[in-house]
């Protein structure tokens, strides 16, 4: 049994407020998630069904640092090349914001999530962190590292759509 923290790509969701107006605005507080990436838990699935050695057995699978609001927004900032802010814990004004694009189910699901967050965070044990690294047989992959990547094919995608502008 897999169970991943939240993910890293939840983020690609977030390219025009990083990108057009320097906020970050997952009101996920600051008691820190140990957010993992998806190649990750897809890497763990592998192995999990590969091999014999993780028949009946259950793993947290977990980032190696706890990331809070203010720590993403530093990281995007670094990577970016421009301030981006952390929106804040607001969650009524991110349901208000978020149910202009999002049906009121969901909304109403992602502020239960965004109070747990806030609240309790979601936070791994030294074991969990262990157990990560013994299923994917590696150290898991770094928030840094996909910030820098999701960053740099943002910024490609942009200057092909100006290229492709320019050019029509």
């Amino acid at each position: 049994m897999l169970r991943p923290n939240n993910f890293f790509q939840n983020d690609e969701w977030l390219r025009q407020p990083l990108l057009e107006y320097g906020v970050y605005p997952q009101p996920i507080g600051n008691k820190g998630l140990h957010r993992v990436d998806v190649r990750d838990i897809a890497d763990a699935v592998v192995n999990a069904l590969l091999t014999g050695e993780h028949t009946n057995k259950a793993y947290n699978l977990v980032g190696p640092h706890l990331l809070t609001g203010e720590s993403i927004a530093k990281t995007y900032t670094k990577y970016i090349g421009k301030n981006v802010v952390y929106a804040g814990d607001d969650l009524d004004r991110w349901a208000e914001q978020a149910g202009k694009m999002m049906p009121t189910w969901m909304v109403k699901d992602l502020v239960i999530m965004f109070r747990h967050f806030q609240n309790h965070g979601l936070v791994a044990t030294p074991d969990h962190h262990l157990e990560t690294e013994r299923i994917l047989g590696k150290k898991p992959r770094t928030f840094d590292a996909f910030v820098v990547e999701t960053v740099g094919a943002w910024k490609q995608q942009a200057a092909v759509t100006a290229t492709q502008k320019e050019t029509t």
